[in-house]
């Protein structure tokens, strides 16, 4: 992955241990990933020619997919990437599985 997506995550405790809430923690990142989008679309249509502003669009966007568990709009993000940037694939896809689905920030965690 080329950069180091932040994810606001929404949590709540119950009994001593937090829960991600995974549509608040959605909610709380649609302005980032819409703005995401766009840079994305721009690209794609060639409109947008920095692959740096691409990649970390792309990033982000497939750092929060995974995180929220949208396996739709990730595999659509993930679909656009392999059209367009086949051999970012590998990188990328080695980057999301490191990613964890809903699961509550750890401070003795590296970083994702």
């Amino acid at each position: 992955m080329a950069c180091n997506p932040n994810v606001n995550v929404v949590m709540v405790e119950s009994e001593g241990h937090f829960r991600v809430l995974p549509g608040p923690t959605w909610e709380a990142n649609r302005p980032a990933w819409e703005a995401n989008q766009r840079i994305i679309a721009r690209y794609l249509s060639g409109t947008e020619d920095n692959p740096m502003i691409y990649g970390q669009a792309i990033d982000e966007n497939a750092v929060l997919a995974k995180y929220c568990g949208h396996n739709r709009a990730l595999a659509q993000l993930l679909e656009a990437v392999k059209r367009k940037e086949p051999s970012a694939m590998r990188d990328l896809t080695a980057g999301l599985a490191t990613v964890p689905v809903l699961e509550p920030p750890s401070a003795t965690r590296a970083a994702w």
